[in-house]
């Protein structure tokens, strides 16, 4: 199936299917706002910040260290935090990966993984007074970020090393889809009688899949990042994910192709097209600046959670 990719004087991008020598209108997909017709974004609801992800631990760690079971919005005073030593956090990572707090040589970490001590020290290093200086145990008294010091960066090691050895506790993490579980899943998006959740779900899991990405990275596609290649336009356009976990410059984030498949398990253009369709034929783009904002849907948190529930119910 070949595509061609056309712009309106309304500087709208058109996509069309070639087949047999006729076109086939497929979506009118808005690429360009101008100035005065953008309208900015609103988050209704919002990803938790670093500050909300990374509290539960140094409350863990504190009541810990004072055995005293403090409530989730206890804050703590630089005085406090400076009572933090490497000794403190290594007996709190053996109590989260041996079950208890001094371990022995024969002891083996079954109750955490390495990879949770790791976010364990990235969290609490957040909050230390003096986190980018690493730890100086000849200092009278010492000084630094104890989540710096050998101590913590040992213990995480020695976990680490059970695990390749195989006495840690097995890995938690999900194998990837296989081909045919992929392709089991889209069968199932595509039979889903609700028309409206089959074109969300089976298209933006199909651009997932075409652009390597999250379920948040898709989540906060928006419309203005699908384009018209004008080098290629008769079989692909070009979207941009300026939301990866990874991107953290303008640079990071460039053009990217999206071609067709023969294959309609894996053909993002056609997905993409009929989503586009039915979401601008119901009003739904004037009210969002996201190509996948279901029920003009302005919040990518929600926008998220829809697609996750959604394609779990068809895995």
């Amino acid at each position: 199936m070949e595509y061609d990719v056309e712009r309106s004087t309304q500087n709208q991008l058109v996509i069309f299917t070639r087949e047999k020598n006729k076109f086939h209108f497929i979506a009118n997909c808005v690429t360009q706002h101008t100035k005065t017709e953008q309208k900015k974004t609103k988050m209704t609801r919002t990803e938790k910040n670093l500050d909300e992800q990374y509290k539960p631990y140094l409350i863990k760690l504190m009541s810990f260290k004072d055995g005293v079971n403090y409530a989730s919005d206890r804050e703590f005073t630089n005085e406090e935090l400076a009572q933090i030593t490497p000794e403190t956090i290594v007996r709190w990572m053996c109590v989260k990966a041996y079950g208890i707090p001094d371990p022995g040589p024969n002891d083996n970490p079954t109750e955490g993984r390495s990879s949770a001590l790791a976010f364990a020290k990235k969290a609490i290093s957040y909050f230390m007074p003096k986190k980018l200086m690493s730890w100086n145990a000849l200092a009278n008294p010492p000084v630094g970020n104890p989540t710096k010091s050998i101590a913590v960066n040992n213990i995480i090691k020695l976990v680490k090393k059970k695990e390749v050895r195989r006495q840690g506790k097995p890995s938690q993490a999900t194998k990837p889809f296989t081909e045919e579980e992929y392709e089991f899943a889209i069968r199932k998006m595509d039979s889903c009688g609700d028309e409206q959740v089959r074109l969300f779900v089976s298209s933006i899991c199909r651009l997932q899949m075409a652009m390597i990405g999250r379920i948040d990275d898709t989540s906060k596609l928006l419309s203005e990042n699908l384009k018209e290649n004008q080098q290629h336009s008769s079989y692909s356009i070009l979207c941009k994910l300026c939301w990866s976990k990874n991107v953290n410059d303008e640079r990071d984030a460039p053009d990217q192709i999206l071609l067709g498949a023969q294959n309609a398990s894996y053909c993002v253009l056609m997905a993409l097209g009929t989503w586009l369709e039915y979401f601008i034929s119901r009003g739904h783009m004037t009210n969002t600046n996201f190509a996948f904002g279901i029920d003009g849907q302005t919040d990518p948190v929600v926008i998220k959670e829809k697609a996750s529930n959604h394609e779990r119910n068809f895995k």
